[in-house]
Parts: structure tokens; sequence; C-alpha cells
């Protein structure tokens, strides 16, 4: 059995660092080269440096992902990275996997992966302005196809066991 499911993540940090570095640049831009104003003009001008200061945020933290459910593992395969990122595709044995729940949080969904080690695997997505994508899928086939490996092992566990017995 193989499912993938194309998912667009989001870093926060990276939307944070890159909001406030795009917004002091522009700050300084505007200040330097435009005459000092008051009133409308100069909330305009606020507007006018923070709309592409958090556009162009959004686009330095998000990436796209292949989640990709094996009989053996799931893998996280990079389809385009965050800006100025090498982080590696990611295998996650079943064996390893202990529990798998949703979180919203304002404006993030995610899923959540705790693994045996004291780790966690961690999915985000914006709900603010919502991606076409399978986040909706994943977040629902994701508890399922956990339990039914679970089911799977447990049985195998009790028919090796019951086989060794009778040996």
């Amino acid at each position: 059995m193989k499912k993938e499911y194309y998912v667009t993540i989001y870093s926060t940090s990276r939307f944070c660092i890159a909001g406030a570095i795009l917004l002091c640049s522009f700050t300084i831009l505007f200040k330097d080269n435009f005459p000092k104003q008051e009133g409308f003009f100069s909330f305009l001008l606020f507007i006018g440096m923070l709309i592409p200061s958090l556009l162009l945020a959004r686009l330095v933290s998000i990436a796209t992902v292949k989640v990709v459910f094996t009989q053996e593992a799931f893998f996280h395969i990079w389809k385009r990275r965050f800006v100025l990122s090498w982080e590696k595709d990611i295998e996650i044995p079943w064996n390893i996997v202990d529990k798998c729940h949703f979180e919203s949080f304002r404006t993030l969904d995610s899923i959540v992966v705790s693994l045996k080690n004291k780790t966690k695997y961690k999915i985000s997505r914006q709900n603010f302005f919502p991606d076409d994508d399978d986040f909706g899928k994943l977040a629902e086939d994701f508890p399922k196809f956990i339990k039914v490996l679970v089911e799977n092992n447990s049985e195998k566990e009790i028919t090796t066991t019951a086989n060794s017995r009778l040996a």
C-alpha cells in the first residue's frame, strides 16, 4: 500500500524573521527617499511598506513536501524547499511512531507525530489563507493509517508468538 500527499507547509520562524528584516529595510528605504509626511499620507506609506513585507515574508516561509506512506515507513520528500534551506528528505519507520494528533493554534493547523525516541515530526499549515492541497486528507488519514499498522503488527506478533509456542 502506497499513498502520496502533497502539502504546502509554513515556517513561522522564517516568516517572522523575514518579515522583520523586510519591514525594517522598507522603513529605512522610505525614510531616506521620501520627505517627512504627517497624517493620512504617512499611514498610506506605512501600508505601502507593510503589505509587500508580509507578502515577501510569506513567500520565504513556504515550502512544498510530498508525504508518502508505505508499509515500512513514511517519507517526507521536499518538492520546494524553504529559501536558504538545505534540509534533507526524512524517512521515519513505523516502528518508532508512538502517536499522532491534530493541533490548531490561531492561524496554524498542525499534524504532530510523537516518536518513541521523544522527538516530534510536525507539519504546519497556515489556515489564514488555506492552500488547495492534501493537508485535510493527510490529517484525516494519518491516524487511521497508524491504527491499521498497529493492528496489523499486533496480529503478526500474536501469530508469531503462537507459532513459536507450537514449534
